[in-house]
């Protein structure tokens, strides 16, 4: 308080370190584990002051080598948990201490001056949190005990239902349920208190209406899940028995073969017990010889002839209600959950023990024992040799294991095969809300160990002298003779063995060369047999074919029965020809497979990227709005979410808007693409709302007199765009309609004046629109701003008049053609698909023509290329806008059975409305030949035309896929493509270690600029590629951008113009000795992709 009275405050917020986290000590029962060993990790957990705490941990096993590609570092979880709102706002950065950040200072405990500095200013937008009035919330408070008595209660449950059985059939209704005395069972029988199965108000739980709260206590779950470990347990004891004989009789078969009283063996050979055959509904499980292997075997290969199954709660086999599938998803949720409780697989008082965490792991793992030591046996009598080929980067995730009353806890873990570190990462939670996390190193390690470098990827023809290294760390020398397992995929092209001294603490490489025939994954077995240790490994590798890609594909929508015919050519490659089959149950499914497949296209510039990270936007906004949202799947999405938009973010210009490789100046196009997408992303995810603000303010100020926005001219919209009759009315229905959708007119009069003067220029211009392309997107305008006072009714009516006499239409299908350029320069079937799309979108919005929706629908899901997407990242999220604004309108509703049949093999599959998200892939690769291959799809149970005579609901579609591969002599190229490339090597023969310098040449043979293209080096196996010429490319502008792949050197180009080139070169190294073909090298404009040219592999040597 100053002299005068006037009051003068100030405040600093404080990052206090809480002097109450949990300390977790991690205790290996052994310093050292060798490959396959198992081991046995203790865990304790305390408070500050040595307290036993107990609590709920996170683990993650990963090989330390991952963490040099990307780091992971423990602690920030109570950073994060206490300045979470403030960390969603960055508003600063530091220019002055360069690699200072949050993290660094969160996990020290004392900072020094310079740190300091850097703290107050990352910290400079953090408050403190505002105080209430209440010190605790009542509810909140009544919710908390609540849930924590319903834990304990479902965890008693779970454990007692895995010894006992807890239903019974109703005679009256015939339908199970649980005991009506159960519960007084489960006070009796386990730890449970009565007082935790009453509710707030004393009465008991009703278990069964408990159910209706948590799905997982539900007893048509529980026992789902409970016959589904039923299942795992029966699977894993027969490969165990199998195990067990094939070692003891020294001979492995495959598939096995079991004596009809396999499953009183399994009892006698103690593997389960009799009451684990029985299955929850009181019934045996069935164990079936199949007449034709399972393709979707559960287990292992080698069981693909078995079949085990309960028949569910009617006790009838072969109906809806079998659990047939051990690993079936939505049941291993529900068992997460449980085990989460608090007590779900905890054995005796004192320590709490997880096992089983990944079940898939263990199966993989069991694969791999089964044999593999008989196939590494150098003679008769000789001593087995245990394989090692199980080389996972994550050797366990565990994220519930909980401890018992004093903290402790154990995890039991297999040990991979890998000779690494690996890095325990551990996180504890407390209830009270502590948090702890640390870190351990796990080694796994032997004296004495070989290994096997594999290039990537082999092409058929290639040759390559295999380089397998030998490590003796024994303390004397021995004599190792190394032995490469014979193949049918490749040739020997030297001796399979060598026999070497290698002294102690040496390291040597050999070298076996071989020639790659055959195409497809194999495998490549090396052993070395020492005097006194010996080690043997097995690496996989893939060979493709030596030829260029033939793709054919159909799709549609499953109204009626299916038959197509897919041609392979005699000329085709052997064993390279593939036919499957894709059936979507919903227009949903659709999107979900899109989705993946489209973050496997490139994203290198501003609209890739935002294209790869609109999916997740718009599927979480759709699961958010039809109630379907769940928290994996919203961490997920939100996960890949905050990579794009923090990318994104950096393509924006100074001065403002966005650019497509973040140089000056912005581009008004992409500009409005970009910020129609930050808006649907604040709709699902916090941003910067300013910058939304920022770009519409941007864009409004290049508005003209007129009320219209002008074309790009850097960037060849106006040249492109320069035969429409008015090149501005396109600009300003795309700016005009990015400023409807995100919001920007609100209730600002200003803002609301700005885009009405837009609208009356698209009203009386309108006359002047010529091609589809301009007026679906002035559809789109209108059809926004018919929810203000701008709308134009008699000028909307008058735009899908005009569309309508627009369309093409063929069958079922309707679609719309465009005449110009789209805003990302493609033409021809892709403007095709962002046109119908747009058009559908504009009539979904405005809830016009529902007939003709539904068959532009269908027209775009037919133009479905094979990788799942539509050609490029523009057209595929415009799809998707489609799609899912179509699931706005109408829900799905799928009931159908649905045979597919290619050759002599039939697949069956069931669709319900259960699981109408989920994409059904049916491989056929072995009924595929040379030749005529007919494909059949027959449908049952489905209504998706009005009148047909099948009962049923909903809209099933589907694409068939036949891929094979053509010689290069036999592929004819394009007499005078669009583009060309050449690629020349200075050099195809050289030695070990010496480098080549690779030089590419890409050109334009059409009149005028082509834009957005996309160059695609193959890099020959055993090389590696030396960046410095492409990042001098980069900074000279010769090439905008680059990215590399383990085969592939991906290059963006902004623009490639006629008569005049792109040249540029790179280097790169030999690792080993090779005779090898580098894969194709292509050049394409990446929104047209089926404008393209490809260049032939070249073939390079390398000697010794």
């Amino acid at each position: 308080i100053m002299p005068d009275g006037q009051i003068v405050r100030d405040s600093k917020v404080v990052y206090v370190q809480p002097t109450r986290d949990l300390n977790i000590t991690v205790e290996p029962d052994k310093a050292t584990y060798r490959p396959g060993e198992d081991a046995v990790i203790r865990f304790q957990v305390t408070d500050q002051r040595g307290r036993s705490v107990p609590s709920a941990l996170g683990l993650i096993i990963v090989d330390e080598s991952v963490y040099a590609l990307q780091e992971m570092q423990p602690g920030l979880e109570k950073a994060y948990f206490t300045l979470e709102k403030e960390l969603l706002e960055p508003k600063y950065e530091i220019e002055f201490g360069p690699a200072i950040t949050f993290e660094d200072m969160v996990k020290v405990r004392e900072l020094e001056e310079r740190r300091q500095t850097a703290a107050k200013v990352l910290l400079a937008k953090a408050e403190p949190p505002t105080k209430f009035a209440w010190q605790v919330n009542p509810a909140q408070a009544r919710r908390e005990k609540l849930d924590e008595r319903l834990d304990k209660l479902s965890a008693a449950l779970y454990d007692y239902a895995q010894k006992k059985p807890v239903g019974q059939l109703d005679p009256a209704t015939k339908r199970w349920g649980y005991q009506p005395d159960l519960l007084t069972k489960l006070v009796k029988e386990t730890d449970l208190k009565r007082a935790d199965t009453l509710d707030p108000w004393g009465n008991p739980f009703g278990l069964d209406e408990l159910g209706q709260v948590r799905a997982e206590v539900k007893f048509d779950n529980l026992s789902r899940l409970l016959a589904a470990q039923g299942l795992n347990k029966i699977y894993g004891a027969l490969a165990q028995f199998k195990s067990r004989e094939e070692r003891r009789t020294k001979e492995r078969t495959d598939p096995w073969t079991f004596p009809d009283d396999i499953l009183d063996k399994l009892v006698e050979a103690k593997l389960v017990k009799k009451s684990d055959l029985i299955d929850p509904w009181g019934q045996p499980y069935v164990l079936t010889r199949l007449d034709k292997p399972n393709p979707t075997h559960y287990y292992t290969a080698q069981l693909r002839f078995y079949e085990v199954r309960s028949c569910g709660p009617d006790m009838v086999k072969g109906t809806a209600d079998d659990v047939t599938n051990p690993y079936e998803m939505p049941l291993f949720e529900h068992r997460r959950r449980f085990v989460a409780f608090g007590r779900g697989r905890m054995l005796g008082a004192d320590m709490a023990v997880m096992e089983g965490a990944m079940p898939m792991m263990a199966v993989a793992r069991e694969e791999k024992a089964m044999g593999a030591a008989a196939s590494a046996q150098e003679a008769p009598g000789a001593k087995p040799v245990v394989v090692r080929e199980f080389f996972p980067e994550t050797l366990l995730f565990q994220p519930s294991l909980i401890t018992d009353d004093r903290g402790r806890a154990e995890q039991r873990v297999k040990m991979a095969d890998s000779i690494t570190t690996w890095r325990l990462t551990a996180s504890a939670s407390s209830l009270l809300g502590l948090l702890g996390s640390t870190t351990k190193g796990v080694t796994v390690f032997q004296d004495f160990f070989i290994d096997i470098d594999l290039p990537v990827s082999l092409t058929q023809g290639d040759q390559v002298h295999i380089p397998v290294a030998v490590y003796n760390y024994l303390k004397s020398r021995q004599r190792v003779r190394l032995v490469m397992d014979k193949g049918d995929w490749f040739q020997a092209l030297g001796d399979t063995e060598r026999t070497m001294d290698i002294g102690p603490g040496d390291v040597t490489v050999v070298y076996f060369p071989i020639a790659a025939r055959q195409v497809g994954a194999h495998k490549l077995t090396v052993t070395g047999y020492g005097e006194k240790m010996s080690d043997a490994i097995r690496r996989e590798i893939e060979v493709a074919p030596d030829g260029k890609e033939a793709l054919v594909t159909f799709s549609g929508r499953l109204a009626k029965d299916v038959r197509e015919t897919i041609l392979i050519p005699d000329s085709a490659i052997d064993g390279a020809s593939k036919i499957f089959v894709k059936v979507y149950p919903g227009v949903f499914s659709q999107v979900v497979e899109g989705v993946d497949k489209i973050l496997q296209m490139p994203n290198g510039c501003f609209e890739q990227t935002s294209s790869t990270t609109y999916p997740n936007i718009l599927v979480l906004d759709y699961m958010k709005r039809t109630r379907q949202e769940t928290p994996e799947l919203r961490m997920k999405a939100e996960q890949y979410i905050n990579l794009g938009y923090q990318r994104l973010l950096t393509f924006e210009v100074q001065g403002g808007g966005f650019s497509w490789f973040g140089d000056k100046p912005a581009n008004k196009i992409l500009t409005a693409w970009g910020v129609t997408e930050f808006h649907d992303m604040a709709k699902v995810f916090e941003i910067d709302e300013n910058v939304i603000r920022r770009t519409q303010a941007w864009l409004v100020q290049q508005q003209q007199q007129d009320g219209s926005w002008k074309p790009d001219e850097h960037y060849l919209h106006a040249e492109s765009w320069g035969r429409i009759q008015n090149s501005n009315l396109l600009a300003t229905a795309y700016i005009a309609n990015a400023l409807l959708e995100s919001a920007y007119a609100g209730s600002d009069k200003a803002k609301r004046e700005s885009v009405k003067r837009g609208l009356d220029y698209l009203v009386s211009k309108r006359e002047d629109a010529r091609d589809a392309y301009t007026l679906a997107f002035m559809l789109n305008c209108l059809a926004s701003a018919a929810t203000m006072d701008a709308a134009q009714p008699r000028a909307l009516d008058e735009v899908i008049a005009r569309l309508l006499d627009m369309k093409k239409e063929k069958g079922e299908h309707v679609w719309w053609e465009s005449s110009v350029a789209t805003v990302t320069h493609s033409h021809g079937p892709s403007a095709a698909i962002e046109t119908t799309a747009l058009v559908a979108l504009g009539l979904i919005k405005c809830q016009r023509e529902h007939a003709v929706v539904n068959k532009a629908l269908g027209w775009l899901i037919s133009q479905k290329d094979p990788n799942g997407t539509w050609h490029g990242t523009q057209a595929t999220i415009l799809v998707f806008k489609a799609l899912l604004g179509s699931l706005t309108r109408q829900g799905e509703k799928v009931n159908a059975q649905v045979a597919i049949r290619v050759g002599d093999r039939e697949e069956q599959i069931a669709i319900t409305p259960e699981n109408h998200d989920v994409l059904r892939l049916v491989d056929f690769k072995d009924q595929t030949r040379k030749g005529k291959n007919d494909v059949s799809i027959r449908v049952t149970g489905l209504s998706a035309v009005p009148g047909t005579a099948q009962a049923g609901e909903g809209n099933v579609m589907y694409q068939i896929v036949g891929r094979c591969y053509l010689p290069w002599p036999k592929f004819e190229m394009p007499v005078s493509p669009p583009l060309s490339i050449d690629v020349d090597y200075d050099r195809t023969s050289l030695k070990k270690d010496d480098t080549v310098t690779c030089r590419v040449r890409v050109a334009s043979n059409l009149p005028g600029t082509c834009k957005m293209i996309m160059v695609d080096l193959g890099i020959p196996p055993g090389f590696s590629v030396l960046t410095d010429g492409l990042t001098a490319a980069v900074e000279k502008k010769t090439i905008q951008r680059f990215d590399m792949t383990g085969r592939q050197l991906m290059i963006y180009l902004e623009e490639l113009t006629f008569g005049k080139p792109v040249e540029f070169s790179y280097q790169m190294k030999a690792k080993y000795p090779i005779r090898a073909q580098s894969p194709a090298s292509t050049v394409y404009k990446y929104y047209n992709p089926e404008e393209r040219a490809t260049a032939k592999p070249v073939e390079i040597a390398v000697v010794q």
